[in-house]
């Protein structure tokens, strides 16, 4: 009998950390019978035992099988369905693919070592030729290769340097011209990650100016006495101060139709 506590007192043990209903309700059980055995002796209760714990230490050998861990990440990546990438000449769509992959990293709090697997399991055609061999190139050196290293690679590949330069002769360059606020702020922030200098926080302050110094002069005016230097806020005010310059330029070219309506001479 004491043989028979010590091994269900060892699993309850592993069995608390895992916090798993099934688990705990077959423990519980036994426990229960282990009791009445103390009380009232008996084989059947004996041979029920024996199976819950054979039972027990089958369902903890399945919660320790790696392969089925990589299942179910590999599961819950592809329930947020990720594009797939082929390759070609592509460089928007090869950033664009990028983040989106680690926009699903994020919301799975996917651990480092997990993401290249997870990440590359979605190239196809070109693209999944062209990683087998890098992958062969890089596994010569002998190093561990991480997701990282894989978006060194990649973008060597899809997204080259004279691409990039372009990104940043363009982004440097920018202004809202015809563009609305919303309109700007989208290609401002699309184009300036290109440009590493202004995504880091001791350049906040830089990138609200390079942002307002490329606003239609009269919005510019309007909000520029008040040195905004949160991105957030920056575009937040300018957005309202080009909405409302279109409703007042909208009602004001409404009331001079309806005073030149008024002004023509009856036929």
């Amino acid at each position: 009998m004491d043989r028979w506590a010590i091994q269900i007192l060892r699993l309850e043990h592993l069995l608390y950390f895992r916090k798993s209903t099934r688990q705990l309700l077959l423990v519980f059980g036994v426990r229960r019978l282990a009791t009445t055995l103390s009380v009232v002796p008996c084989l059947f209760a004996l041979m029920v035992i024996a199976e819950s714990l054979a039972t027990l230490t089958h369902l903890l050998a399945r919660g320790d099988d790696p392969a089925r861990d990589g299942e179910k990440r590999f599961d819950r990546f592809l329930k947020h369905k990720p594009s797939f990438f082929v390759g070609g000449f592509n460089p928007d769509g090869a950033v664009k693919w990028v983040e989106e992959v680690e926009i699903i990293f994020y919301a799975m709090e996917c651990a480092n070592e997990n993401k290249l697997a997870l990440g590359t399991y979605v190239l196809r055609e070109e693209a999944n030729q062209w990683w087998k061999n890098a992958k062969l190139r890089l596994g010569e050196r002998g190093v561990v290769i991480t997701w990282e290293m894989f978006k060194r690679e990649f973008f060597n590949k899809y997204f080259r340097a004279d691409v990039k330069n372009k990104k940043v002769v363009e982004f440097m360059k920018l202004e809202q011209g015809n563009m609305s606020v919303a309109e700007y702020a989208a290609k401002f922030e699309s184009l300036c990650a290109f440009s590493p200098h202004y995504n880091t926080p001791e350049a906040k302050n830089d990138k609200c100016v390079k942002f307002e110094s490329g606003l239609l002069p009269d919005i510019k005016h309007i909000i520029g006495f008040a040195e905004i230097r949160n991105f957030t806020t920056l575009v937040a005010k300018a957005r309202i101060c080009d909405e409302d310059g279109k409703a007042k330029s909208n009602y004001f070219k409404a009331v001079r139709g309806k005073s030149q309506d008024r002004a023509k001479p009856n036929s």
